[in-house]
Formats: C-alpha cells, structure tokens, sequence
C-alpha cells in the first residue's frame, strides 16, 4: 500500500476547513507521517513613499508571520494528539508558488487544501491557488469538498489505458496505488474506471469513408476487447479480486464519463492524473482533467506522471 511519509496542509484556521484538518490528522496517523500545518500570506508592499512613519517591510512581515503563527497554534490546540507530530509554518508570497517551493525544499509528498465553494449553490470550485497546484505540483495533491467525510465510503479511481505508452503505464500504477490505499485503510467500496473511444469512428461510419459499417463494427468490438483486456491486466496486477472493486469500462469520452460515473455511484473521492505532459515549460493540465474538475462535486485527489517537472523553481 502507498504511505505518505510527510504531508503539508494549507489551512487558513476557517470552520469550512474542519473537515480537512481531521482529515489530515487521520491520514497522518493511519501513514504514521509528519503533518505540517501552514497558512501563506500575500507579499507586502514597500510602502516606499512613507518609510520614515512605517516600519520597513522586512519588520512588517515578521511581525504577521508570528501573529499568524500564534492563531495557528491556537486554532490547532484542541486537535492535537501525541501519535500525530504536528508543526506550523508561515509563508510569506503567491500560494501556489510557496506551496510548491516547500514541497521542493523539504521533500513533502502530498499537500492538502479545501476547495472553494459558492453560496447557495451545491458545487465545489477549485480556486486559483488549487488549479496552479493541479497543474504544477510535483506531489499528489488533494483537494478536500468542504463538508467531506471522516471516511471515503467510495472511491473512485479514473485511469486511462495507453499499454505501449510508459508514462500511461506509470501514472495508472500511482492512481491504483493510491486509491486502493486510501480505500481499503477506510473500509470504503473501490470502483475503477476506463472509458475508451475508437478516434475517427465518425468519420470511418460516415459516407465518405468508404469503410462498410460491419468493419467499422468489428473495429469498435476489438477495441472494446483489448481495452477491456489491458484494464484486467491493471487490476491483476495490483492484487485485487473480484469482489473488491467494481470495475467501468465505458464507451466515450473520459471527461463526460467520470463525472457521470461520481454522480452515480455518489463518489466521496476520485483519484486521478491530472498532466497532459511531461518535462515541458508552460505545463498544462489535460482536457479531461479541466472537464471533470469543472463537474464533479466531490474530493480529488491528483497525481503526476513520473518525470514530471514543475515550472516554479526554488530560485
């Protein structure tokens, strides 16, 4: 099973974040991890124009880094048990880019937030600082529903079945890992999902093509086996039987797909990769992604292909 050995939680000390914080606390212990507690707060300006009646910048931040420091802690006193190592920090500078410049310096491998979610209305947002850390975060990133629960009753794991393509293959094994981790640790129920699409089938049916449409038929029926097939072999491989997963293999587009399949299942969690592309400046986060997060109302939890480098650099 996949342990988690140092986690970062970003937490503002709001009662909208209770639920996360347990949850940290819960995933800490259960992986026997140290849990790091932070808050990051915007740059102040120089005030440049008024230096002689402020105090400098550098004493300014110093001054609300321990203030913060100090509500922190305090906001953290009734959580704290002696099985759980728990400490605070402060950063000062773009979330995103702090988060991910602690997650380099200090080797943290997983971070924690809570989404944002909108008034009167039953959807959770994933706001700026979660997006950049979708796309750009080097560990797994977890993005909590607000009112999630202590325990992941389902689990959804989305993968995508590319056989012949390493990286694919990478990415799936961390997504199972994960989520049969974080299922099985829970007592909750594994569901595992692949949609597959046979590209050009529009255009092979179409009158244009000149393909008859029983060949068109035989292609879709083979695909649909080898898909099924590779998606036997990815659960083989990672130990489970029958009984302990319920397996999707869905004709369609990935980014409809796994939303339909949380919805109907009433998923508390999926597990799924988020990158596109590996070792490219401007990174960018694949379409399915950006489909599923802007449907789902439910945790994610999001990881990267091996080799994956972050645009945010320590310097």
């Amino acid at each position: 099973m996949k342990r988690f050995q140092n986690i970062l939680l970003i937490f503002d000390g709001q009662s909208r974040e209770k639920s996360t914080l347990i949850r940290a606390i819960t995933l800490a212990r259960t992986n026997k991890a140290r849990l790091t507690v932070a808050n990051v707060i915007k740059e102040l300006p120089k005030y440049s124009k008024l230096k002689g009646k402020l105090p400098t910048q550098e004493e300014l931040h110093r001054r609300i880094i321990d203030h913060r420091r100090k509500q922190l802690e305090q906001a953290l006193s009734a959580y704290r048990q002696e099985d759980v190592p728990m400490t605070t920090r402060v950063f000062i500078g773009t979330p995103f880019r702090e988060i991910i410049k602690a997650v380099q310096q200090d080797e943290y491998d997983l971070v924690l937030l809570t989404a944002e979610e909108s008034k009167g209305l039953e959807k959770v947002f994933y706001g700026s600082t979660a997006m950049h850390l979708l796309r750009k975060s080097p560990c797994p990133v977890m993005v909590l529903k607000p009112d999630a629960p202590a325990k992941y009753r389902t689990v959804l794991a989305a993968v995508d079945m590319e056989p012949f393509d390493d990286d694919k293959k990478e990415l799936n094994d961390k997504i199972m890992q994960l989520a049969t981790s974080m299922t099985f640790r829970e007592g909750g129920e594994l569901h595992i999902l692949h949609a597959w699409e046979v590209a050009g089938e529009h255009l092979l049916r179409s009158g244009f093509s000149g393909v008859p449409s029983e060949e068109v038929d035989i292609l879709v029926y083979e695909t649909e086996n080898l898909h099924k097939g590779w998606l036997n072999n990815l659960v083989t491989r990672h130990g489970l039987k029958e009984s302990q997963a319920r397996i999707h293999l869905l004709y369609g587009d990935a980014g409809e797909a796994i939303p339909g399949i949380a919805r109907e299942i009433n998923a508390d969690l999926i597990v799924m990769g988020t990158v596109g592309r590996t070792g490219v400046q401007g990174l960018f986060m694949g379409n399915t992604a950006e489909k599923v997060l802007s449907q789902v109302n439910c945790s994610v939890l999001a990881v990267k292909p091996e080799g994956f480098e972050t645009p945010v650099t320590v310097e």
